[in-house]
């Protein structure tokens, strides 16, 4: 499928078409639909990249030294050494 149009002595473009075998016709919205999604892009498009914003896709990481502790070392007589396997 192609597209085409045809333009004034301006370079307006006055019409578009599509090859298709309902654009043989000028009936299909095929054209319309492209310009359509142009405009769209175009309008909701604001010239900044979304890797160059802020991250909108995850939350922000919470602030783990509120939620953990440090964990204060025992000496080694006060360990207690257990095995995860029944050895009896």
């Amino acid at each position: 499928m192609s597209y085409g149009e045809q333009q004034d002595a301006n370079g307006t473009v006055e019409c578009g078409y599509c090859t298709c075998m309902t654009g043989l016709t000028k009936t299909c919205s095929h054209v319309a639909t492209i310009l359509y999604w142009l405009e769209t892009a175009i309008r909701i498009s604001d010239d900044v990249s979304c890797t160059s914003k802020p991250n909108k896709w995850l939350s922000p990481m919470p602030d783990l030294a509120k939620y953990t502790r440090s964990p204060t070392p025992l000496p080694q007589t006060k360990i207690q050494y257990e095995t995860a396997y029944n050895t009896s």
